[in-house]
């Protein structure tokens, strides 16, 4: 069973239309939206939408800044190039792209590939594929955590507790699970 880390929310605004959203230059990156994404003239829902991306749609990403702090999170995705007319995409929406040499492990032991912008995982033994099923991934207010990570015990049975109290649109009862 996978589980992901959650994170409590934190909600405030950032700067708005005039405000400056300074782009650090770095190394670019391929990114895939994760759901329906409004592209804007600046890093804030106060700028107007320029069009608007389907699930799915690759992006390059040219820098990161901090603008409207949107489902907890300040960050917005320049991906328009430095020298160009700047295009920003909240960084809630984009998922980096994973290369096709991620979703064919090979070496031996247990493996769990878990492909976002699908939906879908994918599980190996030894190298060989053994299981693969739908999932549902986290919402952009709750985002499911990227990256390599290790299974260090399974319990079950257990209980799941909301680290959020009754009443967070977040809080869910304790569940059993065997």
């Amino acid at each position: 069973m996978l589980l992901a880390s959650l994170a409590a929310l934190t909600f405030s605004f950032a700067p708005l239309p005039g405000a400056s959203a300074t782009a650090q230059a770095a190394a670019t990156w391929k990114g895939i939206t994760i759901n329906w994404s409004n592209v804007r003239r600046g890093p804030s829902t106060q700028y107007p939408v320029v069009k608007t991306y389907a699930p799915n749609t690759s992006v390059t990403v040219y820098a990161s800044v901090v603008g409207q702090n949107v489902w907890g999170s300040p960050y917005w995705y320049r991906i328009s190039p430095l020298n160009s007319a700047p295009l920003y995409i909240y960084s809630g929406l984009v998922v980096k792209a994973q290369s096709s040499s991620q979703a064919n492990p090979s070496g031996s032991g247990k493996v769990i590939v878990v492909i976002l912008s699908k939906q879908w995982l994918y599980a190996y033994e030894n190298g060989k594929q053994v299981f693969n099923t739908p999932i549902t991934s986290g919402r952009p207010s709750l985002p499911t955590p990227t990256g390599t990570f290790h299974v260090l015990r399974k319990l079950h049975p257990t209980t799941f507790y909301s680290p959020w109290p009754p009443g967070s649109p977040y809080y869910y009862p304790p569940t059993f699970i065997n």
